[in-house]
């Protein structure tokens, strides 16, 4: 739901639904993603740097979503290469389809991308 509010230009429901206690594991990259559209920028790129050092299963994905989101194709694309890299399997996980990483289609390193994932890319 909270992605769904982010895409209607409702940030701060989505932040509300990203922090809700009864959502677990706790959305933290999401929240960033929530809280760079509500103009806090130096609180979410702190979040992602910490979020980028950890090695839990996802959190590569998660973080090529939000990289998308807040238009920095250069992580986004390191993000998920580096998910192909740890065997994400969320990696190839609605890719093509998600309306997040429209920004990402047009750049030449998508279809690479795709092929890598095993994906059509035509």
């Amino acid at each position: 739901m909270g992605f769904l509010l982010l895409l209607q230009g409702r940030p701060a429901e989505a932040l509300d639904r990203f922090k809700s206690p009864v959502v677990q594991p706790p959305l933290t990259v999401e929240v960033a993603m929530a809280l760079h559209s509500l103009g806090r920028d130096e609180e979410s790129a702190a979040i992602l740097r910490d979020e980028g050092t950890r090695s839990e299963r996802y959190v590569a994905t998660r973080l090529g979503f939000a990289y998308a989101w807040l238009g920095d194709r250069d992580h986004a694309f390191a993000s998920f290469e580096r998910a192909l890299d740890e065997h994400d399997p969320l990696a190839a996980s609605g890719i093509m389809s998600d309306p997040i990483l429209r920004s990402l289609r047009d750049d030449p390193r998508w279809k690479p991308l795709l092929r890598r994932m095993n994906l059509p890319a035509d």
